[in-house]
């Protein structure tokens, strides 16, 4: 489809022509879905990533300033999708909180290094009394390997 082609269906769609729409959909479904292939997702992921990215067009139709290139902004929009539920699914990784904070906190071999497991139960006891976003970032800060506050800003979805 040329773009000018895409720029007329484009406006039709902002004016409420459905068919327009459908038109746009059927045209360019194929191309969000290969973009969201190349992520490797599960399948699962892989539809919830190209469901929003059409979502996300909808939503913002109005707000395209270069027709011609809705293309392009799909695609963009399809791989920041794709980001997005990545980093997302990175942050909500499953472990038993205890055992991995424990291992946090107790580490090393150097008697004067170890927190004593009394002690660690302590921080874990205090730990369980922050919001469930505060425990998360003192887990993120606690790391092993360490992350930068940018990584942990990002993987939050929070100001550094």
């Amino acid at each position: 489809m040329s773009g000018s082609d895409l720029a007329r269906l484009v406006e039709a769609a902002v004016d409420g022509d459905r068919s327009a729409w459908d038109r746009i959909v059927d045209e360019m479904n194929d191309m969000v879905w290969s973009v969201v292939r190349g992520f490797h997702l599960s399948d699962s992921d892989a539809v919830d990533a190209a469901q929003m990215t059409w979502l996300r067009a909808i939503e913002s139709l109005h707000k395209v300033n270069d027709p011609e290139r809705f293309g392009l902004w799909l695609a963009t929009t399809a791989r920041r999708e794709c980001i997005r539920l990545i980093e997302r699914r990175s942050r909500a990784v499953p472990v038993d909180p205890q055992t991995s904070f424990t291992r946090l906190v107790v580490k090393g071999d150097v008697e004067g290094d170890q927190i004593s497991r009394t002690d660690a139960q302590r921080v874990l006891d205090a730990l369980s009394t922050l919001s469930a976003d505060s425990q998360s970032l003192l887990r993120l800060v606690l790391s092993d390997p360490p992350m930068t506050y940018n990584e942990i800003a990002v993987a939050l979805d929070i100001p550094v």
